[in-house]
């Protein structure tokens, strides 16, 4: 069972985690040579070569811990931090999430889907990559060819085993 810092947290991660596969709450990172923990993050792995393709950092600001100007102040150059390390930050207030939920979720979603397809993988599953268009057109191509060489033996056999009534004889 994962422990939360906030109420918001869990209230996010109860909302997400059906609608956002793969999230990972409370995750520890190095970024520019400082130890962060994230509120939450979703990594995108490519399947073939085993490389990060889409690192997603999700945090939420209660007003309890982000409320005075050297908070925020670190929460700016925590954000610089985690994109200079190649993560998109993704932050939500206390107030959206308490106000609705879903739509932050949803807008999340959104984000990850969107950032995902620009990067050509698929954001549904962790590791799992989006199937490319020749692939399918490759097997219909086999399947076309499979199907002409069955018709060309039919009708070359047609004519030297008595026509086509063989086609039509039982069994």
């Amino acid at each position: 069972m994962t422990t939360f810092n906030s109420p918001i947290e869990e209230k996010f991660y109860r909302a997400a985690r059906t609608r956002i596969p793969g999230l990972i709450p409370q995750h520890h990172i190095t970024a520019c040579g400082h130890k962060y923990r994230l509120d939450f993050a979703k990594i995108i792995v490519d399947r073939n070569t085993g490389r990060k393709v889409l690192k997603v950092a999700i945090e939420l600001d209660g007003y309890q811990y982000h409320s005075t100007k050297e908070q925020r102040n670190h929460d700016v150059q925590r954000d610089r931090d985690l994109m200079a390390d190649g993560w998109q930050v993704i932050r939500f207030t206390g107030t959206h999430i308490n106000k609705d939920v879903d739509k932050c979720v949803d807008e999340a979603a959104g984000l990850i889907d969107r950032w995902a397809r620009e990067k050509g993988v698929q954001a549904g599953r962790p590791g799992k990559r989006r199937r490319r268009r020749f692939r399918s057109a490759r097997s219909t191509m086999m399947l076309i060819k499979a199907v002409a060489v069955l018709l060309m033996a039919i009708f070359w056999l047609a004519p030297r085993t008595h026509g086509f009534s063989w086609i039509l004889r039982p069994f």
